[in-house]
């Protein structure tokens, strides 16, 4: 299906735009229906606050200009026209001493504007060049002339022509239009990262704060899935952090205005204007997608309003500033992204330069003293609930070390070419059990965070290889154990029935879980989960427990008592099998390509943004074995007690050969 970014195609992915000017509490002809949010409209106010930026003699010159230049084509006459309070007026010692500043402004703005008038006809390269050398400056130039500038705090970064690579593995893709395009703006706002060694941080760069935007923070955010930058080379870095070559638009994160281009075309042209438009609210709508997954973070403790993003669209000498923001006013399942036009001038007009540099200052304040230290208290606050997170988190060595296991894994994890991330095990001490040493060790991957839901649900499929030797579950009247000796399937028994001593979280999970009775159904539905992605459980096919392993897997007879089934089945029933990575790896990377394609079928939903799935690996061991061998295949000898069990440190295989 094509990319996509018209008006119509942005609709149907949830985002608008309005090009009439909202004029807030101006005479209201022909503005949008929609009033802004409050801290939103906040914004507004404050970047079109313009007080005291040109003298008032200059009024006359003013007026002349809009009845030359002015237009109903470039926007309402309140924004084509200074308001008093833009006017230097007062006392004579205050005018002298505004004045100065005042006049310096408006011979710069009539420098510009004659500039502007002589390439009105140019190409759309003399129209970038023209605004990037006269308004949307660099940090470095601009500096030297404003000395209330802090490089420590307000330092911003422009970007030319960057693609947001990044974000196509954040934004979900819509079954029902075609994809979106990724967001090129012709320059893009965004905040640094600080690369540098924090050794080497001095004065307030020590501050915790002002350390959020440091490569170390920011990379483990990345690593929980929160895609900070525009383009790839954070996440890359968490894998190579020393072998990453850093390019000047790679250290840029939460992009927070973009700037789209245009040359001069006719108003009558409408295409070529509505792609600009078009072009800016797809950048700006990809912005706050990569902010809000860093407030989601926040979950309950999220005490900040989704700021918005700031746009320009520049056709020809015509400029238009835009808000953009997310609308949770509704009652659809994700929030509409709406982007509003609330100024519209012409540099062909003195006050038109005036009034937009002016924004643009206040853009600077804004990002500076308001945006940046609220993202940078979200990104502590994330890092905060990740380090609780993680209090019960461990790498595997220690996990296995504090079971009585001998060490499995030096590291936390190989990646498994394409169908796995490094794991981690989580701890739950089981209460209930008879065990004192008892843990239900629970593969879990860095990268995403499981519910509670899913990683019972997790649990449970990985129990469904160890069947009891009978019939447990049957009832007096059951016809089914009249069938066989034993239950192939636990599911056979009744609905919600309890598998012998499993206990603690498991036992009470499994009284409420949804049992299917197909081994080969695709997934599972668990009334305790709310979203589509929870809702699917995981695939449980026939590839792990097959005929060729029945004998294993079952005892002798259907006439043993319940009660001797205890001491054998209490340790596999809960706890994870004890997997053999370096084997896995090499078993995986023998096979076929298509093979691969087979295993990684149904996997899309647990795709990380950095391309790596979160699969459990119980899940991955039942997939390879459907291509293995009977006596090839990854498997663990259930019948032994439960010390010799606990003494192994890595799973027997069948054939001593296969390894």
């Amino acid at each position: 299906m094509d990319k996509d970014i018209s008006r119509k195609n942005l609709r149907r992915h949830g985002i608008y735009y309005e090009p009439n000017v909202y004029q807030g509490n101006h005479e209201n002809t022909g503005s949008t229906a929609h009033s802004l949010p409050d801290h939103v409209d906040a914004v507004r106010d404050g970047l079109l606050l313009m007080e005291k930026i040109l003298p008032e003699d200059c009024n006359a010159t003013l007026l002349e200009d809009f009845d030359e230049f002015g237009s109903a084509d470039i926007g309402p006459d309140w924004c084509l026209r200074p308001p008093p309070a833009a006017l230097v007026r007062g006392t004579h010692y205050e005018r002298m001493r505004q004045e100065s500043a005042s006049h310096d402004n408006l011979k710069s703005c009539e420098k510009i504007v004659e500039r502007a008038k002589n390439i009105t006809t140019n190409s759309e390269a003399e129209w970038s060049h023209f605004w990037r050398r006269h308004m949307f400056k660099l940090f470095s130039d601009d500096a030297p002339e404003h000395s209330s500038l802090s490089p420590t705090f307000d330092r911003w970064s422009v970007y030319e022509n960057v693609r947001w690579n990044e974000y196509g593995n954040v934004v979900k893709p819509h079954h029902l239009a075609p994809n979106r395009t990724l967001p090129q703006p012709d320059l893009t706002y965004a905040f640094p990262i600080q690369t540098s060694i924090p050794e080497t941080f001095t004065g307030f760069a020590r501050d915790e704060l002002t350390q959020s935007l440091s490569l170390e923070s920011l990379r483990k955010l990345a690593a929980q899935g929160v895609a900070c930058a525009p383009k790839t080379a954070l996440r890359k870095s968490i894998r190579h952090p020393t072998g990453t070559n850093w390019s000047s638009s790679d250290a840029s994160c939460f992009p927070w205005a973009i700037v789209e281009m245009k040359k001069t075309v006719s108003a009558r042209d409408r295409n070529a204007i509505d792609r600009c438009y078009s072009q800016a609210a797809n950048a700006a709508a990809a912005a706050l997608d990569i902010q809000a997954q860093l407030f989601d973070k926040l979950k309950d403790s999220d005490p900040f309003q989704r700021p918005p993003v700031v746009a320009f669209t520049c056709v020809g000498p015509v400029v238009k500033v835009w808000l953009a923001y997310q609308d949770r006013s509704g009652t659809f399942a994700s929030p509409m992204q709406r982007m509003v036009c609330i100024w519209s001038t012409s540099v062909d007009l003195i006050w038109g330069v005036a009034s937009l540099r002016a924004i643009i200052k206040n853009m600077h304040t804004w990002s500076s003293r308001l945006l940046k230290p609220k993202l940078q208290a979200a990104i502590l606050q994330a890092s905060s609930n990740i380090s609780k997170r993680d209090r019960n988190v461990c790498d595997l060595t220690s996990a296995f070390e504090s079971a009585g296991f001998e060490n499995i894994f030096r590291d936390h994890g190989p990646t498994f070419g394409t169908a796995g991330t490094p794991f981690s095990a989580h701890i739950e001490w089981d209460k209930f059990s008879t065990c004192e040493q008892y843990q239900t060790i629970t593969f879990q991957s860095p990268y995403q965070d499981y519910s509670l839901e899913e990683l019972r649900m997790a649990d449970y499929d990985r129990g469904r290889r160890y069947r009891p030797p009978s019939n447990a579950f049957a009832q007096p009247n059951d016809t089914s154990s009249t069938k066989r000796n034993h239950s192939d399937n636990p599911d056979d028994g009744p609905f919600g029935a309890l598998r012998p001593r499993a206990s603690g979280l498991a036992r009470r999970f499994m009284k409420d879980a949804s049992h299917r009775t197909d081994d080969s159904a695709r997934s599972t539905s668990s009334p305790g989960l709310n979203t589509p992605e929870d809702t699917r459980a995981y695939h449980v096919d026939g590839g792990f427990a097959n005929p060729d392993d029945e004998e294993d897997d079952d005892d002798s007879s259907s006439d043993t008592p319940s009660s001797s089934l205890t001491p054998q089945f209490r340790v596999p029933i809960v706890m994870e099998r004890l997997i053999k990575q370096d084997r896995l790896q090499r078993i995986i990377s023998g096979l076929k390509k298509s093979q691969l394609r087979q295993i990684m079928r149904g996997f899309e939903t647990r795709r990380n943004p950095d391309g790596t799935y979160s699969v459990p690996i119980a899940v991955l061991v039942r997939r390879v074995n459907m291509f293995l061998n009977p006596a090839d295949r990854i498997s663990s000898d259930r019948g032994q007690s439960e010390s010799s069990l606990n003494a192994k440190s890595h799973i027997t295989p069948r054939n001593p050969k296969a390894q």
